[in-house]
């Protein structure tokens, strides 16, 4: 399932935006002056994902239309009284949703209005004539107050719709937490969060993650209170990514320890006669993986004495040894392949931007910059703001997030030399082809933009079609 377009309807009372997705390229870009409402789409799709609904109720507009293949979802605005007496009656904002399949309207309207009244909250007669506005009402106002009683302690509420599981090391949405520990709450609790089974079912096709303009600091405190910077946290989380890639390496070699001594009497009874430039090539293909692994922090390769005495072994009992031993040897590293890629496709991002400095990935220390200078290492902290940026945000598009998610990046300029910039869609293309990613961006900057003009949607304060023609930024 992927998302094909929006509309938006009246944003700031006035401005109409149609914004087709280039689902082919992965990328969108969204230009245009300051006020138009670039940021407020990014976080309207935002909101809709992941069912926060107090945050959309917030936004100016009239009608917000998302499109996926076949489906659509509408979503408007209507004033309504929220008290069953005169004295208590206050107009609200409430939020209608209708469900279309191929253009036709299905299953009815579904109300919400995300905003509580704590004075309707402790009247009973409203409670009781208006039970069903007051479930709806309480759905999103204390959804997450309620999980919060029942998760378990490894998980941790960072902001509004995202939890921090600190022993997986890894970010869940609010749908994550009710989809993996919703059992564990009172039936009458899940009783007041049900929403409708096509609204259920179209938030959670996409995954979504909204980059914002402040992004070197990560929202999980540490110990003394204080929020840690999001380079020294990637740099941890690392160093366990390894961990665990390593643990399972090494989970396969011993099982096939336990079972190499009855393989290799199963390869005397073969008679295949494996030629030697074969087996030559096949161990220097071997060597050749270990090398790379071992560039990218992953491995210690050691050295081999196999490949200079390879053609005294003219024994075909020894050559079918020597296959068996390439064959688990690329099982192990198999494990690798798709980090290795990653960890890869990172490096060399970086260290192309980089000037005075090399950057690696140590198993043991995580990230470690090595001065051009003097070949001494750099702190983590001795970063520019720009280098920082850099290697924040394109360790979150290679390492935290997920192929198919829908990704939503906020002046990614920010920081970023005009050099770096006319190479940001170069090497997000570079990202989407290991990890592929849908990427909507908001920009300023023409020099993001660079050669790929035919990715920009032009945003106006007018009601005028959207263009992706090669524009001039005001």
């Amino acid at each position: 399932m992927r998302l094909t377009k929006i509309h938006v309807k009246n944003l700031y009372g006035t401005i109409e935006h149609v914004v087709p997705f280039f689902t082919d390229e992965h990328i969108t870009i969204l230009i245009g002056q300051n006020g138009v409402g670039k940021t407020l789409i990014l976080r309207m799709i935002k909101s809709f994902f992941e069912l926060d609904f107090s945050e959309l109720v917030e936004i100016d507009f009239h009608e917000f239309i998302l499109y996926f293949e076949k489906e659509e979802v509408r979503i408007s605005k209507v004033v309504v009284k929220t008290a069953l007496f005169e004295e208590y009656a206050e107009e609200e904002e409430e939020l209608v949703f209708k469900y279309f399949m191929d253009g036709e309207e299905q299953e009815g309207s579904y109300h919400i209005n995300p905003k509580i009244n704590r004075r309707n909250l402790r009247n009973r007669n409203f409670q009781y004539r208006y039970k069903e506005r007051f479930e709806y009402e309480l759905q999103n106002s204390d959804l997450e107050r309620f999980i919060e009683q029942y998760v378990p302690e490894n998980i941790i509420k960072i902001e509004s719709g995202v939890w921090h599981d600190t022993r997986r090391k890894m970010r869940l949405s609010t749908i994550d937490i009710l989809e993996r520990y919703g059992n564990a709450f009172p039936q009458e609790i899940l009783e007041r969060f049900k929403f409708p089974n096509w609204l259920k079912r179209l938030s959670s096709s996409l995954r979504v993650r909204f980059v914002e303009t402040q992004r070197l600091l990560n929202k999980i405190k540490s110990e003394d209170g204080k929020y840690n910077s999001a380079v020294l946290e990637y740099s941890n989380e690392i160093i366990e990514t390894i961990k665990g890639q390593r643990a399972l390496a090494s989970d396969l070699a011993s099982k096939l320890d336990r079972t190499y001594p009855k393989r290799i009497l199963d390869t005397f009874g073969n008679d295949d006669d494996m030629s030697t430039t074969t087996l030559s090539k096949e161990l220097s293909d071997l060597e050749e993986k270990r090398r790379k692994l071992n560039d990218v922090g992953l491995i210690e390769t050691e050295e081999e004495y196999i490949m200079p005495f390879l053609d005294y072994y003219q024994d075909a009992k020894i050559k079918s040894v020597l296959k068996l031993y390439i064959d688990d040897s690329n099982s192990k590293l198999e494990i690798y392949e798709d980090l290795s890629k990653r960890i890869s496709l990172f490096l060399s991002i970086i260290n192309g931007k980089f000037l005075d400095k090399f950057f690696k990935i140590d198993k043991e220390k995580g990230f470690v910059f090595i001065s051009k200078l003097n070949n001494k290492e750099i702190p983590k902290t001795g970063l520019s703001s720009g280098e920082q940026h850099e290697l924040v945000l394109f360790y979150k598009l290679l390492f935290n997030t997920y192929a198919g998610t829908l990704l939503l990046i906020d002046e990614p300029e920010i920081s970023l030399h005009i050099s770096w910039q006319k190479k940001f869609i170069d090497d997000l293309k570079r990202v989407i082809q290991i990890n592929p990613i849908d990427i909507v961006i908001a920009t300023h900057s023409p020099d993001i933009i660079s050669s790929y003009w035919e990715l920009a949607i032009q945003l106006d304060h007018d009601d005028k079609p959207p263009t992706n023609a090669l524009l001039t930024l005001i």
